[in-house]
């Protein structure tokens, strides 16, 4: 292959890459494009012929630079095709996991239905792997002493704690990744996080590993549904 050829291909990719990329930013829902706005603002630019406009001015003042860079890593590149929904469902996850004393409390079927409806996981099946690897032994856990956990409460502890973990996970990330990686965290996901990372050292680390294990359930799994079923 001559040299004209190969910087053809590597052209040819990054253009690929950059269509994705601006695809999931044009596609962020209304919250995470306009949520830096008051509500007069926002209702004036609810028009959709400002969506695109604003989607990559949102995406600009998070990602000055590097937004297009190349992706080696397949993790990413994972999140990245999965977009905005996957980032919900993986936060989601790491919330059931961490929080798995509180879901595997609830023993009634229509409660655990519901609970699973809310989220778009399957939470059991996640709470039980909790347990498995063990996380629930510092504080940052369920701490409730019902028999039966409020489904309504557990569905918004584990959305915070899902959040939390994945801005963990997030900060240790390289900068540039970090940065893709937040233009398609919804606002769901991201309101959680304002304010800065709670916890100790050791607290965050169980967090980070949380959305590790998640994600490399995910990357295990052929049932790709998992990716298309975020939160409502």
């Amino acid at each position: 292959m001559t040299d004209t050829s190969n910087r053809r291909d590597s052209i040819a990719q990054r253009c690929g890459f950059m269509r994705e990329i601006v695809d999931q930013v044009v596609g962020l829902d209304d919250d995470s494009v306009l949520s830096k706005l008051g509500s007069s603002e926002r209702e004036h630019l609810s028009n959709p012929r400002f969506s695109r406009r604003l989607a990559m001015r949102y995406a600009r003042e998070i990602v000055p630079d590097g937004l297009f860079f190349e992706n080696d890593d397949p993790r990413e590149a994972t999140i990245l095709r999965g977009g905005g929904e996957t980032v919900t469902s993986i936060s989601a996850m790491a919330g059931a996991h961490v929080l798995w004393p509180g879901i595997i409390r609830i023993v009634r079927r229509e409660d655990r239905e519901s609970l699973d409806a809310e989220l778009g996981i399957p939470t059991r099946e996640i709470a039980l792997r909790g347990r498995r690897h063990n996380l629930g032994s510092i504080t940052i856990h369920d701490d409730s002493t019902q028999e039966d956990a409020v489904v309504s409460d557990l569905v918004k502890r584990i959305r915070k704690e899902g959040a939390l973990c994945w801005g963990c996970w997030l900060a240790t990330r390289d900068p540039i990744s970090a940065r893709r990686l937040r233009v398609l965290t919804p606002a769901r996901v991201s309101r959680f996080i304002m304010g800065g990372l709670p916890g100790t050292a050791e607290e965050r680390g169980f967090r980070r590993l949380a959305v590790d294990l998640v994600i490399d359930e995910l990357m295990t799994t052929t049932d790709t549904d998992v990716f298309e079923h975020g939160d409502s």
